[in-house]
C-alpha cells in the first residue's frame, strides 16, 4: 500500500467533488488501475455534496439529500449540514464491518438478490403521489437504456442520464428563480450513531444489490417515517461512502464489481481494504477543516450567472463524451424536467439500470 498515493488522490479527489457533473469513472482511461484512483474516488463520495447542497448538482449518490439539504442551505445551515455528511461518512465506515457476515449469508442467493432488488424499487415506484405518472417516467427511463445501448460506453451512459436527469432541472428552476443563499452559520451538527449504524447497513445493502443505488436506499428507508432534513442529509452522507467501499466488497462477496472504479482496482486484491480505511479517515480530516471554507466560497458565488456557467461545464463534460451522450442528455433532462415540475421523485427514472440489470442479470 503506497500512502502518499493515496493522500495524493484524497486532494484530487476535493477538486472532482467540488465540480458539478464531473464523475470519478471519468478519470479512470487516464489512470488506469494505479491505487491513485481509490483515494480520488472515497474524497469525492465526501466533498460531492457541496455542490448538491448549494447548486443542486448532485452526484448519483447524493441525489436524494440534494432537495433537503437545499432546505437547509436557505435557512443558513448549509455549512452544519455538509459535517453532518462528513461526519456520518467517517463512522458509517467504520460500523458496515459489523454487517458484513451478514450481508454475506443473504447475498449469496440470486432468489434473495431477485426478490430485494424488485422489493426496494417497488417501493420507490408505488410510494408515489402519481403511481401512473411514475409508472410512466420509469418505462421511458428503461428505454432510454436501451435505444443507446451500444452506442455508448457505461460511464459516458451513465454521465449524461445522470447529469440530465438530477441536475438540470433544478440549475434551470434556480436560474428562472434567481433564488440567492443566504449567510451560512457554521456548527457542529448532532451525531447520530443510530443513523450510522443504519447507513452502514444500507449502503452495504445498496453496494452489493444489482441496480440499486445509494439514493434509493436513502429514499427507501425516509419512505414511511418522518425524519428532520438534517437527519436525512446524516444518513445519505454514510450511505453514500459505504456504498463505494462495498462495492469494492462485491468482488469477494458475490463475485461482480459494481462500480468502475472496483473493476479498475480489482486486481489489487485484499489490499484494497487497508487503503480503504486511509482513504476516508483522511478524507474526513479534509472535509471538516476544508470543507466549509469551500462551502463559504459556493454560497458566496451562487447566483443566475453562476447557474448558466454551470449548466455550460455540466453540458460540456457530457458533450466531451460525444453527441449520443449529448442526446441522452437532453432527452433524461426532459424526464426530469417533467418529474420536477410534476413533484414526481426523480428516483422512479433508475428504472435505466434496475431493468437491464435484472433481464441480463437474472435471466
Amino acid at each position: 500500500m503506497n500512502e502518499l498515493d493515496i493522500l495524493l488522490g484524497v486532494f484530487i479527489g476535493v477538486v472532482t467533488g467540488i465540480i458539478p457533473g464531473l464523475h470519478v469513472n471519468l478519470l479512470i482511461p487516464f489512470l488506469g488501475n494505479t491505487i491513485l484512483l481509490l483515494g480520488i474516488a472515497v474524497s469525492h463520495t465526501f466533498f460531492d455534496f457541496i455542490p448538491s447542497l448549494f447548486l443542486g448538482v448532485p452526484d448519483e449518490g447524493s441525489a436524494v439529500a440534494s432537495l433537503p439539504g437545499h432546505r437547509l442551505v436557505m435557512k443558513g445551515d448549509g455549512i452544519k449540514a455538509f459535517r453532518a455528511t462528513a461526519i456520518s461518512g467517517f463512522l458509517s465506515s467504520l460500523l458496515f464491518v459489523l454487517f458484513l457476515p451478514l450481508a454475506y449469508s443473504i447475498l449469496r442467493s440470486r432468489l434473495v438478490v431477485l426478490v430485494l432488488v424488485v422489493l426496494v424499487f417497488s417501493l420507490v415506484l408505488f410510494s408515489s403521489r402519481s403511481i401512473g405518472v411514475s409508472i410512466g417516467l420509469a418505462l421511458a427511463s428503461a428505454g432510454l437504456f436501451y435505444l443507446f445501448d451500444g452506442y455508448l460506453s457505461s460511464t459516458a451512459m451513465f454521465v449524461a442520464f445522470f447529469s440530465g436527469l438530477f441536475g438540470i432541472p433544478t440549475l434551470i428552476n434556480a436560474f428562472v428563480s434567481d433564488s440567492r443563499i443566504p449567510e451560512q452559520v457554521d456548527g457542529i451538527p448532532r451525531v447520530r450513531i443510530s443513523f450510522a449504524f443504519l447507513a452502514s447497513f444500507l449502503g452495504l445493502i445498496a453496494g452489493l444489490l444489482p441496480g440499486i443505488t445509494s439514493s434509493m436506499t436513502g429514499l427507501v428507508a425516509d419512505l414511511k417515517t418522518e425524519m428532520e432534513d438534517m437527519a436525512r442529509v446524516f444518513l445519505l452522507g454514510g450511505i453514500n461512502t459505504v456504498y463505494l467501499l462495498s462495492s469494492f466488497l462485491a468482488i469477494w462477496i458475490i463475485g461482480r464489481p459494481r462500480s468502475g472504479v472496483a473493476i479498475a482496482l480489482e486486481g489489487h486484491g485484499i489490499t484494497l481494504i487497508p487503503a480503504l480505511f486511509v482513504a476516508v479517515s483522511s478524507s474526513f480530516l479534509l472535509a471538516w477543516f476544508i470543507g466549509p471554507w469551500i462551502a463559504r466560497i459556493y454560497a458566496r458565488l451562487v447566483n443566475r450567472t453562476t447557474n448558466l456557467v454551470v449548466m455550460t461545464i455540466v453540458s460540456g463534460i457530457v458533450i466531451s463524451q460525444g453527441g449520443y451522450a449529448f442526446l441522452l442528455f437532453l432527452a433524461s433532462s426532459s424526464l426530469g424536467i417533467i418529474a420536477y415540475y410534476l413533484r414526481i421523485r426523480r428516483t422512479v427514472c433508475m428504472s435505466f439500470i434496475i431493468l437491464p440489470v435484472i433481464l441480463n442479470y437474472f435471466l
